[in-house]
């Protein structure tokens, strides 16, 4: 498994990834949606790829934030998944471990990333504190649409 820049030959396999987080927006939109991204010098898309067959089986985005509370930009993790089937070997822990390296890079002082509090996303709450992440507030949306 090597973990590499998003390209566009990955689509097929990015759009499914997507899907399987619960979002099946389709392939078009996916890479629009990546396309617009890309415009962003802060944002990074990476995939991990199973050598012998070349799928992308992971995903990971990638955005570095500045505030005026924080002396150092800080890295956010704006999307992490990994086919389902996939999941459980090490792919998620190296994509997250890789994350930890580019934040570093970027000299970022942490790395933060929301997740939605619904059942279905238990597991990857665990996952997370794993990786030694810990619950550190809460986050508010209000729709406008």
């Amino acid at each position: 498994m090597e973990i590499v820049p998003y390209e566009r030959r990955y689509l097929a396999d990015v759009a499914e990834l997507v899907a399987d987080l619960g979002y099946p927006i389709g392939a078009e939109e996916t890479a629009s949606r990546i396309a617009a991204l890309e415009t962003e010098d802060t944002v990074q898309t990476y995939v991990a790829v199973r050598g012998e067959s070349g799928l992308a089986v992971g995903l990971i985005c990638l955005r570095l934030l500045r505030a005026l509370e924080y002396a150092n930009p800080i890295a956010q993790v704006s999307l992490l998944v990994v086919k389902e089937e996939e999941q459980g070997v090490g792919i998620g822990q190296a994509l997250m471990a890789f994350a930890d390296q580019w934040a570093i890079r970027a000299g970022a002082e942490s790395v933060v990333l929301t997740s939605g509090i619904k059942p279905e996303r238990e597991r990857a709450h665990a996952f997370y504190k794993r990786q030694g992440y810990a619950v550190t507030g809460y986050r508010f949306g209000k729709s406008l649409t």
